[in-house]
């Protein structure tokens, strides 16, 4: 799907304004409600805007703490990956895990009320067996940011440019 000016600003306005009415947002973006609402619901389908949430600060609600983990699996095979990754799915207290290329494979955000409930949780997947050669942990001490401000426009200024 190629995307044009109209979907530019609609993706851009949700960015900013997750909750804003159907209305409100063919207001801003120049167009009546029916195609507004058309084009949202094609960039929906097509897999551009992946949901909506909202931003919690756990602070607020208790005792909670962010570790993000590098780890490092003994083998690459597609099932030994497999079986990390599902582990990973299956363990509550990761909110986030991504694989990645470099010198570890993956990173894993935990949030925990913790060090010893961190520990406890990591006892566990070394126990299961799931892979795992090394970990080296960091545990959050403030927010400096908690937003992007990712340069949506610009980027997709440069991508539609660029394939044009």
């Amino acid at each position: 799907m190629a995307l044009d000016r109209y979907d530019l600003k609609i993706l851009l306005t949700l960015k900013r304004e997750g909750r804003i009415t159907k209305r409100q947002l063919a207001e801003r973006i120049g167009l009546s409600t029916s195609p507004c609402w058309e084009r949202m619901r094609k960039l929906e389908k097509r897999g551009f805007v992946t949901g909506y949430h909202a931003d919690i600060d756990y602070a607020k609600l208790g005792r909670f703490c962010l570790v993000t983990t590098l780890v490092s699996l003994k083998s690459h095979r597609a099932h030994d990956l497999r079986v990390f990754e599902q582990t990973i799915l299956n363990t509550e207290e990761v909110v986030e895990c991504e694989s990645i290329v470099g010198t570890a494979d993956y990173i894993v955000r935990f949030m925990i009320e913790d060090m010893d409930h961190y520990q406890r949780v990591m006892d566990h997947l070394l126990e299961s067996d799931v892979g795992i050669v090394s970990y080296h942990s960091q545990m959050r001490s403030k927010v400096v940011k908690r937003h992007s401000t990712f340069p949506l426009q610009k980027f997709l200024t440069q991508q539609m440019t660029v394939t044009a």
